[in-house]
C-alpha cells in the first residue's frame, strides 16, 4: 500500500466510524495499517496451501454438537412467535409505511471520483 492510499483508508474509516482521529495520531495508525498489510502479504508468499486442510474445506457436519460419548445434540427446528410489526414499529423513532426509517450511515456525497 503506499502511503497515500494508506492515508486515505485511515481517514476513510474514522468517517465511517463518525470519530475524529487527532492529526498526530493518524502517522501511528497509518504505520500500523502498514504492518498489517505487510503481515498478510508475508502470508500469502509463505506458501500456505502446503499447510493442509482449511477450515473451509471442513464438512458442516465436523462443527455439530455431540455428548461426551459422540451421541449428536440435535435442536428440533420449529416456528417460535416473534415480535409483532406493530410492536416493533411502536418502539423506533420513525417509520413509513410499516417499515423503520433509519438515519443514513454512510454519506457518500463527498467521495472522489
Amino acid at each position: 500500500m503506499s502511503g497515500d492510499r494508506t492515508s486515505w483508508t485511515v481517514s476513510d474509516w474514522a468517517r465511517l466510524a463518525r470519530i475524529e482521529i487527532p492529526e498526530e495520531e493518524r502517522a501511528g495508525l497509518e504505520a500500523d495499517l502498514e504492518r498489517i498489510v505487510g503481515w498478510i502479504g508475508a502470508l500469502g508468499e509463505a506458501g500456505v496451501a502446503a499447510a493442509g486442510e482449511s477450515a473451509s474445506s471442513l464438512a458442516a457436519s465436523d462443527f455439530s454438537l455431540a455428548t461426551s460419548d459422540g451421541t449428536p445434540v440435535e435442536r428440533p427446528d420449529r416456528v417460535q412467535p416473534s415480535l409483532p410489526q406493530h410492536d416493533a414499529i411502536a418502539e423506533t423513532a420513525s417509520s413509513h409505511d410499516g417499515y423503520l426509517v433509519v438515519p443514513r450511515v454512510v454519506d457518500r456525497s463527498g467521495d472522489e471520483a
